[in-house]
């Protein structure tokens, strides 16, 4: 961290892009103007997260889903990158939204990650409650 800080800059893999990326240590300066408190709005929400990642622990998403009932985490056998698991990304999402079950179509880009269906979250340490969650196969 303290060379991130001093650096300003941390070269990270962009699964999507395929490729290096920097990304800027304003990235971390935000993330800590957010408060346990101001983070509890009731919006219905959805986290898929890879038993296996390596990035990111999912005892991190399982912590935050425990004290917010309208949170449904989905953990899926997979590492950070989801890739191993779109048609199981694709049946969690079409319940979550009620969506008519189809086929997901092709993306057109040879780059498409399934992460990129999902805006990133930013977890944190919270108080322990219940869960809600399901673990796909």
């Amino acid at each position: 961290m303290n060379h991130w800080q001093s650096d300003q800059y941390l070269s990270v893999y962009h699964y999507s892009e395929d490729r290096m990326l920097p990304l800027s240590y304003q990235f971390v300066e935000d993330a800590v103007r957010y408060h346990e408190q101001e983070m509890q709005r009731p919006v219905p929400t959805l986290i898929l997260h890879g038993t296996h990642d390596d990035v990111i622990p999912i005892q991190a998403s399982i912590d935050f889903a425990e004290s917010r009932p309208w949170v449904q985490l989905v953990e899926l056998a997979s590492d950070h990158t989801l890739a191993n698991v779109s048609n199981e990304i694709w049946k969690a999402v079409q319940e979550f939204c009620a969506i008519e079950k189809s086929k997901p179509q092709k993306h057109k880009s040879r780059n498409f990650h399934p992460s990129t269906l999902i805006p990133p979250l930013h977890t944190y340490a919270l108080n322990t409650g219940r869960v809600k969650w399901k673990q796909l196969p």
